[in-house]
């Protein structure tokens, strides 16, 4: 068994968060505190204590779109401002992860269109995953921003872009 565990704690491992999730992280690394941190995954956490990860998230939600709350409201060309911290399961900050965002288009009837797949930075000096995010090529509508911390977690925030 990998890193002395014991049957019975391999498969207590799988039980608790799933075999994709205990490959995963065996896969990427040998070493057991690297091994804990993929396994455990991530904190993400919107930058100063701020309602979410947009600086224009609307606290409480702006109502709701086909059952899903809308966090936040731009009007179209305004940009779009994300940052986030990253810590691991110590506390410890985390800032060598691959974080995305992927733009999705949410048509009155349901369906789903990508639009784009943007990296979020992380700045040293705020110390924070950062990234404006333009709006001007956007029509108003309602938006999906799904983004990824590079451990396999994910989060999603509904926008609704307006007319200006």
């Amino acid at each position: 068994m990998p890193f002395g565990l014991t049957r019975r704690e391999a498969l207590e491992l799988v039980r608790e968060y799933g075999l994709g999730r205990v490959q995963h992280a065996l896969r990427r690394t040998r070493d057991f505190q690297e091994f804990l941190r993929l396994l455990l995954g991530y904190s993400a956490e919107p930058a100063g204590g701020a309602a979410g990860f947009l600086d224009q998230t609307v606290a409480g939600g702006a109502g709701a779109y086909q059952g899903l709350v809308i966090q936040a409201v731009y009007r179209v060309g305004d940009p779009i401002g994300i940052s986030f911290s990253l810590t691991d399961y110590t506390g410890e900050p985390v800032t060598d992860a691959l974080c995305t965002v992927t733009v999705v288009r949410l048509a009155e009837d349901g369906h789903q269109a990508v639009l784009s797949l943007h990296v979020i930075p992380y700045n040293p000096d705020t110390g924070l995953y950062e990234l404006t995010l333009p709006t001007d090529d956007l029509g108003p509508g309602y938006y999906i921003l799904y983004f990824g911390f590079g451990d396999g977690t994910s989060e999603e925030v509904l926008t609704q872009l307006v007319e200006e």
